[in-house]
């Protein structure tokens, strides 16, 4: 493993021992760093693909303030400055994992990846997670008054099925890394920004002409992020020909730490979809 910081940015990658099959480009999902996706690099490694991962900023070991995200389009520039690091460097296979911050880094760059996994990408908020007209009003302008204000709450271990949500909120709350507060006013906007803008009749005019093999993977109990967002954005891929949707069932949000039965097969079918593609 190397790691160093880059453009404030703080940057770790893999390979593996034997021969590289390919690159895959980790881009961790809101309060995470590269870290949280341990899991899933050991099982790229053991498959024989490379990793690169960094920090969005304001996460992680990056700069900034701990989870403030003012807007979502820097982190989206700092997504395709690190995807052409990373392509530069291994200019042959590439990879990008990852969710709605991915999407609006592919729809914005002139270059191509050879393949996109998302995973439970932020395309539509659950019904219990959007606040109402009135309050969404108030709270973007609040937002630029004070964006930092960690006001609202957070999941409360609703990424995870009940299970494992005690086993799994303890271990973010013994993260330093990983932020487990309520979530900042600014940060809370922008994501939903992020995912109004995705709906944007341009935007989704440019991603019916989407052409780039895509696993899309989501959990038909996830109350974060709605599958039935995933499920249209998908139907409207008529370009693709290589596309491949797989919905879990009684699975939540955060895929990689759902119980043993469920976060296994999430992995094997990374995997399995890469190995095809190879």
């Amino acid at each position: 493993m190397t790691h160093c910081v880059w453009k404030s940015l703080y940057v770790q990658s893999w390979l593996p021992k034997k021969k590289c099959k390919g690159i895959v480009i980790l881009a961790h999902g809101m309060n995470e760093h590269s870290g949280y996706l341990q899991r899933l690099t050991e099982s790229l490694l053991k498959a024989q693909y490379g990793v690169y991962a960094f920090d969005h900023e304001g996460f992680g070991r990056s700069s900034g303030t701990h989870a403030l995200v003012n807007d979502y389009k820097q982190l989206v520039d700092d997504l395709k400055v690190h995807i052409t690091t990373v392509q530069n460097t291994w200019p042959d296979k590439k990879v990008s994992f990852g969710g709605a911050l991915i999407l609006h880094a592919l729809n914005t760059m002139n270059i191509q990846v050879d393949g996109v996994i998302l995973q439970a990408p932020a395309l539509q908020l659950h019904a219990s997670r959007r606040p109402g007209p009135s309050i969404e009003i108030f709270g973007r302008f609040l937002a630029q008054l004070v964006p930092s204000l960690a006001l609202l709450p957070s999941n409360g271990g609703k990424g995870s099925s009940k299970s494992v949500r005690e086993q799994v909120s303890k271990q973010k709350k013994n993260d330093p890394l990983y932020y487990s507060g309520n979530v900042r006013l600014g940060t809370a906007f922008s994501i939903m920004s992020a995912i109004d803008d995705l709906q944007t009749p341009q935007v989704v005019a440019n991603f019916q002409v989407f052409n780039t093999p895509l696993l899309l993977q989501h959990g038909d109990a996830d109350v974060v992020c709605d599958l039935a967002g995933s499920l249209s954005w998908f139907s409207q891929l008529t370009n693709c020909n290589d596309k491949t949707m797989i919905p879990y069932a009684q699975a939540c949000h955060d895929l990689l730490h759902e119980p043993e039965s469920i976060a296994t097969v999430v992995l094997s079918d990374c995997v399995a979809w890469l190995d095809q593609r190879s």
